[in-house]
């Protein structure tokens, strides 16, 4: 194997420092919550806890700003999405994203393709509540290292497909009343 004249102690003691940096670089590396939940860590770029200057960076390339719906919150058209026509932000009193959420409105359904629940989550992981012909499904996502905890939701007007899709981070309460004023 070795061709540098390393005793057999030497080797032994290269592949055991080999296994260890492997094993220390599994154990320090902090999967991405697609990867550890399978849900969706972002929008179109845009990420929880992403600045407000590097969120309009993404949203410069991706959408044309509409306006400000309410305090910290924005509403954008995006340019060239195949599945949705606006996107819209909230942010926190750090202006970091609270809330991303993408939509297609239903002047817009025949020009996008539609995306299903199933290809934002597991469903059998979800809660689901339906009334009539609006259908929603959300996943509580856990905090994972660089994500804080987070809610994936879902909403349509069918069974299967999505008209509304959002990321949301939990909120204190003092926050939710002041956005209430």
């Amino acid at each position: 194997m070795f061709k540098y004249g390393f005793g057999v102690k030497s080797k032994v003691f290269v592949l055991f420092l080999l296994a260890f940096s492997m094993s220390q670089c599994a154990t320090n590396r902090q999967g991405t919550t697609q990867e550890t939940t399978g849900l969706p860590a972002d929008i179109r770029g845009i990420k929880i806890n992403m600045t407000k200057d590097d969120a309009h960076k993404r949203l410069d390339e991706i959408a044309t700003s509409m306006h400000q719906a309410k305090k910290r919150q924005e509403v954008w058209l995006l340019k060239d999405d195949p599945n949705f026509s606006h996107i819209m932000l909230g942010y926190d009193r750090e202006n970091r994203v609270r809330f991303v959420t993408t939509t297609l409105e239903k002047k817009w359904l025949k020009q996008k393709k539609r995306l299903t629940f199933a290809e934002i989550g597991d469903l059998s992981k979800a809660k689901k509540e339906s009334i009539g012909d609006t259908h929603k499904y959300y996943w509580n996502v856990a905090e994972n290292g660089n994500y804080p905890e987070y809610q994936v939701y879902t909403y349509g007007d069918d069974e299967e497909h999505v008209l509304h899709y959002s990321l949301a981070k939990k909120s204190d309460e003092e926050e939710e009343e002041e956005e209430e004023k």
